[in-house]
């Protein structure tokens, strides 16, 4: 005799009459569908394994990053903002996981089933970033100096265009303490203390001597990124169920990330000369 687990609970471990076959039981189509489905999942994680993180700050946290890149254009239409790229993605919750997943907009070249869903893209800013800030995992191992993508919507641009025209117009090798106030701040950070700047070649050297260049590179953004077309948005995310994907997500930034003027409280030049060189700069001066 079998034993049914919570079939006495109400509405919990029911057990089927004799003669019917219970929903959660699958066989012929209905199995190698959902096996399919699992087996798109498991190579979905294993072609995500090797893209980098996003950066990321709890409320209430702090860490300590330094820029691989953020130029602000110096002339032409374009002067004043940062010559980096930008894209319109759409942040989706998964079911089981306190991780989100990011996927491109697809609404300026087809109709964006996310977006019909009400799912609204945000346009971020892309910078690559070295997070030095020490990560203690529930094994007790430790990690540091993990380059990540550090996507930035518009009040937190206009912050860091002020830090860049104080670095003489660049963020690259530009070192910041970063904090986040609370929950409804900015998941990068809202707060923002200067460090120092340092040429980015002495930062590449100082987390790793022998493959420094590998270290300041900026991160190929288009290989980063998740692009699915609107078909396979619709596939991955059982649109036409009828019970839809029911994800959702918002942005209020405007499009349009002029960068302000400096302030001259926080000038500094960087450290080891104005010529973005190696400088005559020691390891021990560069705090991490």
């Amino acid at each position: 005799m079998g034993i049914h687990v919570g079939a006495n609970k109400k509405g919990s471990g029911e057990v089927a009459s004799k003669g019917t076959r219970p929903s959660w039981l699958m066989k012929g189509k209905a199995a190698q569908g959902v096996a399919q489905e699992h087996s798109d999942a498991a190579e979905e994680r294993k072609a995500n394994r090797g893209k980098l993180w996003r950066y990321y700050l709890r409320p209430e946290e702090s860490g300590r990053i330094f820029f691989l890149n953020g130029d602000i254009v110096t002339e032409g239409e374009e002067k004043g903002s940062f010559d980096i790229d930008f894209v319109e993605e759409h942040k989706v919750s998964v079911h089981g996981s306190k991780v989100p997943q990011f996927y491109v907009c697809v609404s300026r070249t087809e109709t964006c089933p996310l977006c019909e869903a009400g799912n609204f893209a945000s346009f971020v800013g892309l910078f690559g970033i070295i997070d030095t800030t020490v990560y203690t995992n529930s094994e007790g191992k430790e990690f540091k100096n993990r380059k990540r993508i550090y996507a930035a919507k518009g009040q937190t641009i206009k912050k860091l265009a002020k830090k860049a025209n104080a670095n003489g117009g660049s963020l690259a090798g530009v070192m910041l303490d970063v904090s986040r106030s609370d929950s409804r701040s900015a998941t990068v950070g809202d707060d923002f203390d200067l460090v120092g700047a340092w040429p980015l070649e002495k930062l590449g050297k100082r987390v790793d001597p022998e493959k420094w260049e590998d270290v300041i590179e900026v991160p190929d953004f288009a290989e980063e990124l998740t692009y699915l077309s609107a078909a396979e948005m619709r596939e991955k995310f059982h649109f036409d169920d009828p019970s839809g994907p029911g994800y959702q997500g918002q942005s209020d930034d405007a499009p349009n990330y002029p960068a302000g003027k400096g302030d001259e409280d926080d000038s500094m030049p960087p450290i080891g000369g104005d010529d973005g060189g190696g400088g005559d700069v020691s390891d021990s001066e560069i705090p991490f």
